[in-house]
């Protein structure tokens, strides 16, 4: 479909803008790199800066050379934060020039680094949302929403709301793929919502455009026709061109449609469409822009031909055509260059190995002649003998020791190998709560029962407890292990952020690190989980305030968890333990699957004693 064509670049360039202007002139900084010192951190952060020129010049070929130039000096100068700065920017390049799963390979790559260096959730959140572009251009929608919410997560998380809007806007066009476009609507009326708070006139002036395009999509022309030129006439004149490209081509798709479809009577919107698609020819090729310099040949031979121009309709085709196999061509090129460096490097290797091992052959039978000489030297055959025997016996042992090395090896490697293994199921298993957790949050804004509010809340509260549980593990050396004072400490914050209220606590927990395996952490997570939900809701003192006693010790062949507040407490008279309510059912029956028990007194609030053992202590019993 040719409206799919329009729409997709336009989602994608709207996504992959680089923020804010770029003041660097290029001389000054070929000048500064002839003044460094060769393979410094001077002479990468000179390039890196060569490569974010080029970038913000549109100039993508330059832009991915000194790119590729730039992860060479940051691996020589093994600069892992760099890299994966370089790694982001590659991807994006290779975004513009069409090569999403080679722009999926940096992206991840970048990732990679990010998460092991923890950079924070913005960093984070840049390379989910560059990742869910290329996705959403491979036409893999289910990875592309994934990685959209991951994103949309971690730039509120930093409080990026710029960035947060973009979002909007992405997910709205997934379901714009999905032919949802109600639900498409209700997503760019919140990026324009959040755009218009935000005072930012470029994409308050697109809106129209993804308004027009779904009617287009619902054939309402002369809407989709109005839209476009709302966005048209009321496009800043310092906005990004790329913008207007697209604009000016889907007012030359409308009227293209317009016109063929009412045969001779739509000879004034096939020439309308033809003007506009000059007007974006001529932007294309000023910013080189080949996929919209053919797309606008289309709308040329399309709109001659439906005119009975044929002359001027196969001059366009076969511009049309031209750039077609341009494109093409420039592809094969790039693939063809890549197999011969790959090739080139293979048989440079090769021959590199070879010469490494005749030397090595070399001199190991010279090693060989001067002991035999060494031996031939001395009296008597017994002597040889000896010598040869022992020359055996040492031979073997080497070749013993060698064999046990290699085991040895082979054993260290599947051990951290199946520790990557486990931190990635973690890492994995969180990035997936996440993802629930995000959907929850979103389904909760169309949610009007205040009765169905809270569960869906108490849902998502419930994911993210298990959520930071794998977190912990992933982030732990020990991979078994975490730290459960720790879990306490973030777990309050995280429901506090929920809630959007502060804690008063006062913490009774045993010195230095308090250690639980997941059978025990999960659990108690969310026992705990359901403890803190609950006091964030129902207790708060007389005068508002939340304050919070926390015991968590352990004793002679059990741990002993008291939980309280200064709320009012249960309901005089309620019997907890034959309560409906879920919390409280869950309370229970997590603490038997600890081997516990859980007893409930009012003390100036609402305290919860639990008394439960570990895994260890379990199994003994078991």
């Amino acid at each position: 479909m040719i409206i799919r064509w329009f729409f997709i670049p336009f989602i994608l360039t709207l996504l992959l803008l680089p923020f804010g202007a770029y003041s660097l002139d290029l001389d000054s900084l070929k000048t500064a790199r002839q003044n460094v010192l060769p393979g410094s951190q001077e002479e990468l952060l000179i390039v890196k800066d060569m490569m974010r020129y080029y970038m913000h010049q549109e100039q993508n070929d330059s832009a991915i050379y000194y790119g590729l130039e730039a992860e060479n000096l940051a691996r020589e100068l093994n600069d892992p934060e760099k890299l994966a700065d370089i790694y982001t920017y590659l991807g994006i390049m290779y975004q513009y020039r069409g090569r999403y799963q080679k722009a999926n390979d940096y992206g991840f790559k970048a990732l990679s680094i990010k998460d092991s260096l923890q950079l924070g959730p913005i960093s984070m959140a840049e390379s989910h949302g560059n990742l869910a572009v290329s996705f959403q251009e491979l036409e893999q929608f289910d990875k592309a929403i994934e990685h959209s919410l991951l994103a949309l997560d971690y730039f509120k998380e930093g409080g990026d709301s710029n960035r947060a809007a973009m979002r909007f806007y992405q997910i709205g066009g997934l379901l714009y793929e999905f032919g949802l476009y109600d639900s498409a609507k209700v997503y760019y009326d919140l990026a324009l919502e959040w755009y218009t708070a935000l005072g930012r006139e470029s994409y308050i002036a697109i809106y129209p455009t993804y308004v027009g395009l779904i009617y287009l999509k619902q054939n309402k022309l002369r809407a989709a026709e109005a839209e476009f030129l709302k966005s048209l006439n009321s496009y800043p004149p310092d906005g990004r061109q790329r913008f207007k490209v697209f604009i000016y081509v889907n007012l030359a798709v409308v009227n293209l449609v317009m016109g063929a479809e009412r045969d001779s009577v739509g000879r004034k919107e096939l020439y309308k469409a033809i003007e506009y698609a000059k007007q974006s020819y001529s932007l294309a090729e000023e910013l080189d822009f080949l996929h919209q310099m053919r797309k606008a040949n289309e709308v040329f031979y399309k709109a001659y031909d439906a005119l009975g121009e044929s002359e001027q309709a196969i001059k366009y085709a076969k511009a049309f055509i031209d750039l077609n196999d341009s494109l093409y061509n420039i592809e094969q090129q790039k693939v063809i260059t890549e197999l011969q460096t790959k090739y080139e490097s293979g048989k440079q290797e090769a021959q590199i190995e070879f010469l490494s091992q005749t030397n090595q052959q070399q001199e190991e039978l010279a090693q060989t002649q001067e002991l035999i000489i060494y031996i031939l030297s001395g009296a008597g055959l017994l002597i040889i003998a000896f010598g040869l025997n022992s020359y055996r016996l040492y031979r073997q042992k080497n070749k013993s020791l060698l064999e046990l090395e290699k085991s040895n090896a082979v054993i260290s490697q599947q051990n951290e190998e199946r520790e990557i293994l486990l931190k990635e199921i973690h890492h994995r298993v969180k990035n997936n709560l996440q993802v629930i957790s995000s959907l929850l949050d979103l389904q909760s804004s169309a949610i009007s029962d205040p009765k169905a509010l809270i569960a869906v809340e108490d849902g998502q509260s419930r994911v993210k407890a298990m959520a930071l549980i794998h977190q912990k593990l992933y982030q732990n050396e020990d991979l078994s292990l975490i730290d459960i004072k720790d879990f306490i400490l973030k777990l309050i914050e995280q429901n506090g952020a929920m809630q959007d209220k502060q804690a008063q606590c006062e913490y009774d927990l045993p010195e230095g690190q308090l250690m639980m395996d997941i059978d025990t952490a999960v659990p108690l997570g969310l026992i705990l989980n359901e403890l803190v939900t609950n006091a964030y809701k129902y207790g708060q003192d007389a005068e508002g305030k939340l304050q919070l006693i926390i015991r968590l010790m352990p004793r002679d062949d059990h741990y002993y968890l008291e939980f309280c507040d200064r709320g009012k407490g249960l309901p005089e008279g309620m019997d907890w333990e034959k309560s409906r309510s879920l919390g409280l059912r869950l309370i229970k029956r997590l603490s038997r699957q600890l081997y516990g028990k859980v007893e409930y007194e009012y003390r100036s609030g609402a305290c919860f004693k639990i008394e439960f053992k570990n895994t260890d202590q379990r199994r003994e019993i078991a």
